[in-house]
């Protein structure tokens, strides 16, 4: 019996200490049994009224882990499926005002993006640089427990026949999270104008969450999420007779205050003598940052027709070391890739080797 005791213990702290364990429901029972008699009846109702042909598959009481306590709780929601014409469909019905939510297919999916990011770009008076801009984006259906929950992901308000015109409504629509925003800008473009407070007007006048958005050109980058600002001015660091080294020049960090809600500004310039120690070897290149407070690396670029190129090179940092090779870029320059092909950003103190 002790054994079995002793077992039981040993499991429940190993289930604890790898957060493998059983969510305990911070609900009664009779609650969630009410949520979903009532979803199902206010979905019954939207269906004999909207889409009378349609069948009620399934309908039960919606529950989340809220990450506050790993517990679970209810959402005031229910959530089920529904049969039209063979084909089947998730919904997910508000049961204190009756809204229903259906989720999108990836066509809705992508036709929404499309939408939300030409609305966003409109509102930021930018031009699109190309058609291969990473945007993602869901409507925030709303929470009535502000104490676990802000807002939930349940696809598509019914009713929305004009993507565009729901959009470019705010008012009339519920906010919409954009959770990536990859976006590329002609090199005229100034985005130094984009600060914190740039974005959070932003934010309201569109009606949207921003928590990924990243724009940049060839010589700008601004980043925005989480109540943060990046403001990233890139330029030559250092050249040589043939390379040059590509990074960071000017650095504007904002974020608000949890406390006072103040906004608190980091700013800083590049000052060669001060922020990057570089020098030729015998063998290759050594660098180091004695600034700490920088903070920000470099990428190395050789120039066309160097001997450079010809070589492959050994990064050592650290305990750790890593094969760099090159990769031809545009205007006949060269960059330093890592084994995945992806430009290497030196931020370490370490050497460059020639390899064997």
């Amino acid at each position: 019996m002790k054994k079995t005791r002793y077992f039981v213990i040993l499991l429940a702290v190993l289930l604890c200490l790898s957060g493998c364990y059983p969510l305990r429901p911070m609900y009664e029972q009779e609650d969630a049994g009410q949520i979903t008699q009532k979803g199902t009846e206010l979905m019954q109702g939207w269906l004999n009224k909207n889409m009378p042909g349609a069948e009620l598959r399934e309908c039960t009481a919606d529950r989340l882990m809220w990450r506050g306590d790993g517990n679970e709780y209810l959402t005031g929601y229910a959530y089920g499926s529904i049969v039209e014409k063979d084909q089947a469909r998730d919904f997910a019905v508000d049961t204190e005002t009756g809204d229903v939510y259906f989720k999108m297919d990836q066509d809705t999916q992508r036709a929404l993006d499309r939408a939300v990011a030409a609305y966003l770009y409109e509102c930021m008076r930018i031009v699109q640089e190309n058609d291969g801009d990473e945007f993602f984006c869901s409507i925030l259906a709303p929470s009535h427990d502000p104490e676990h929950f802000d807002s939930f992901d349940y696809g598509l308000p019914a009713g929305v026949k004009d993507l565009d015109a729901f959009v470019r409504n705010p008012d009339s629509r519920p906010p919409i999270h954009i959770s990536k925003a990859r976006i590329s800008v002609p090199d005229d473009t100034d985005l130094s104008i984009f600060n914190l407070e740039a974005f959070e007007t932003l934010s309201g006048q569109c009606g949207s969450v921003i928590d990924g958005l990243t724009m940049a050109n060839n010589t700008q980058t601004v980043t925005y999420g989480s109540g943060n600002a990046g403001f990233y001015e890139y330029g030559v660091l250092l050249e040589g007779n043939e390379y040059v080294l590509w990074g960071a020049v000017h650095v504007r960090e904002e974020k608000r205050d949890s406390s006072t809600n103040g906004m608190i500004l980091s700013e800083q310039t590049f000052t060669p003598e001060l922020d990057l120690e570089f020098e030729e070897t015998e063998k290759g290149f050594e660098f180091e940052f004695p600034h700490d407070g920088w903070g920000h690396g470099f990428r190395f670029y050789a120039k066309e027709n160097s001997e450079l190129i010809h070589h492959n090179y050994i990064y050592y940092y650290g305990n750790h070391k890593s094969t760099i090779r090159w990769k031809e870029q545009t205007q006949g320059f060269y960059a330093m890739v890592s084994e995945n092909q992806t430009i290497v950003d030196f931020d370490l103190d370490g050497r460059l080797e020639q390899a064997e």
